[in-house]
């Protein structure tokens, strides 16, 4: 099993963004991209960084 030390770790979504999901059906759309968000924000629980990457 992996150890994390939050106190050392950085949580990085990487460009998690509406037009992936299909909320957004004219942009680029990822079946089950909507899914994705809790988990994320369980991952991110045990950094105490977090990181977001975005297009400009």
């Amino acid at each position: 099993m992996v150890s994390i030390r939050k106190e050392v770790t950085a949580s990085f979504d990487v460009d998690p963004q509406r037009g992936f999901t299909p909320l957004c059906p004219n942009e680029l759309p990822v079946a089950g991209g909507d899914e994705i968000a809790d988990e994320l924000n369980r991952q991110a629980t045990f950094a105490r960084y977090r990181l977001v990457s975005k297009d400009n």
